[in-house]
């Protein structure tokens, strides 16, 4: 037979079986919590090849806890009620390996505490519990995320918002209160607006205000109608940014893109995807240039045949999120 990580138990009691027959039976119609006991025993280590006997007559004769302190010693605390949550099938041998070790850490009481209330315990749900961030895990946040992608995801946008000089026990507490994945998402939503910006290309004017945070980027997307909500990520990258500019004629949102280290003028743009006034986009540009930021000419344009498409698209995705709201 050859074995895998799901059926590594069942090789190793065949083989016992040969020494104490019906053991193979007895381990199949055995609940679910000494399936779990028998599979972690055997994966604390090689087995006893001088007296299979002996260890054959411990799996399907001794008590939970014996079976378990077998090898090491007494179990770690809560280990046997931690396996009791496993349900009815074997999990790979490291699975045991690493919930043993867990246990018998420093961090031995915070992890009995989440995996006590968690719905089922499963390599996953250890490795998303590890994932997350001390102050923020807790029960209930560690059960919301249904893998691990989504618990690295929590995990990094936690510690940027900190570096970014977000409150952290403000924000701990705000995570700790989602219920579920959809409660999350809404959480940074929230907390996006409290993120600042790096420093503008230019600075502050009287007709030229630079936009500086999240929340200052949510106000100028529904004031003028238009998607750059879109460039949050690439704002905080520091990668974009975006200004109103006042001309007489005209309020516009002066948009600027770095590339290789230097600013350029992306574009000029006016309420509702509106046509720029020209004297407006002059002074604008004029403005720009005079702080070193000239206008990026693109070798060779990428607009296709279907650019009316992307911004109609654009206008429908905005119309839905006036109607559904944006954080």
């Amino acid at each position: 037979m050859t074995v895998t990580s799901t059926n590594w138990v069942l090789t190793r009691i065949v083989a016992l079986d040969e020494v104490r027959p019906g053991l193979a039976g007895q381990y199949l119609r055995a609940s679910s919590e000494r399936r779990q006991v028998i599979a972690a025993y055997l994966a604390s280590g090689e087995p006893f090849t001088d007296c299979p006997h002996y260890e054959a007559d411990l799996l399907a004769c001794g008590n939970h806890d014996d079976i378990l302190s077998a090898v090491r010693g007494s179990a770690p605390t809560g280990y046997r009620a931690a396996l009791a949550r496993v349900g009815h099938r074997v999990q790979p041998r490291r699975f045991y390996i690493y919930l043993r070790a867990l246990l018998a850490s420093h961090q031995a009481n915070d992890v009995l505490n989440v995996l006590s209330q968690q719905p089922s315990v499963d390599m996953a749900r250890l490795r998303v519990m590890r994932i997350l961030p001390r102050p923020i895990r807790t029960p209930r946040v560690v059960a919301i995320h249904r893998d691990i992608v989504a618990a690295r995801q929590t995990a990094k946008l936690f510690r940027l918002m900190i570096e970014n000089g977000v409150d952290e026990t403000a924000l701990a507490q705000a995570i700790r209160q989602a219920e579920t994945p959809g409660d999350l998402m809404r959480c940074w939503r929230r907390w996006v607006e409290r993120l600042n910006f790096p420093k503008p290309p230019i600075p502050a004017q009287s007709f030229y205000r630079p936009i500086l945070t999240g929340s200052d980027l949510k106000a100028a997307a529904l004031a003028f109608r238009n998607c750059m909500r879109r460039f949050l990520s690439d704002a905080l990258d520091g990668r974009d940014a975006f200004a109103v500019f006042s001309a007489p004629e005209q309020e516009i949102v002066v948009h600027m893109r770095q590339r290789d280290g230097q600013w350029f003028l992306e574009g000029c743009h006016a309420r509702g995807n509106r046509p720029v006034v020209a004297s407006a986009a002059r002074a604008a540009t004029d403005f720009a240039h005079a702080h070193g930021i000239t206008k990026f000419e693109r070798k060779r344009s990428s607009v296709g045949r279907w650019e009316p498409l992307r911004e109609m698209i654009a206008r429908w995705e905005f119309d839905h999120e006036m109607e559904t709201g944006w954080g």
